[in-house]
């Protein structure tokens, strides 16, 4: 018999800004992603389905940088979420995001400097985000519904 749990990974990146978190219970599917990027990632934020109903996340970061958005389709969903974190003014920050699904790829936003990550959903999908912001993106993870059969 199938049976899932949620799993979270991470955060990678630096330690600024104040603690975010997802709720990731009864989150069925993530919609929509948008991030505002330049040098660095400025600004995260999540559209998702919870019990049949979209819902958002706050804006985690700052209003720099240039608006990004993407939608998944229907049988889309993530299944990593790569990048770089780094050195920037200082701080140690998300400086790049690339987001692979079950159906492409989209990014990479921001500049690919740093120390590369990867946060993989094997057997899975990422349904969740935790992390850290103040300005910019300080950190990232992910929740992993991960399927044990």
């Amino acid at each position: 018999m199938a049976s899932t749990q949620v799993v979270k990974i991470g955060p990678c990146g630096g330690g600024g800004g104040s603690e975010k978190n997802m709720d990731s219970s009864s989150i069925t599917r993530i919609v929509k992603i948008s991030v505002r990027h330049g040098v660095a990632i400025d600004n995260f934020a999540v559209r998702f389905v919870r019990n049949g109903r979209e819902e958002s996340t706050e804006q985690w970061g700052g209003q720099g940088g240039n608006l990004t958005e993407f939608n998944l389709q229907s049988t889309e969903f993530i299944t990593a979420v790569k990048g770089y974190y780094g050195n920037f003014n200082g701080n140690f920050v998300v400086r790049s995001l690339k987001f692979v699904t079950n159906l492409g790829t989209f990014g990479p936003y921001g500049q690919e400097e740093g120390v590369p990550f990867e946060l993989p959903a094997i057997n899975g999908q990422i349904i969740g985000f935790h992390g850290r912001s103040g300005q910019l993106l300080d950190s990232i993870g992910v929740y992993v519904k991960v399927h044990n059969y």
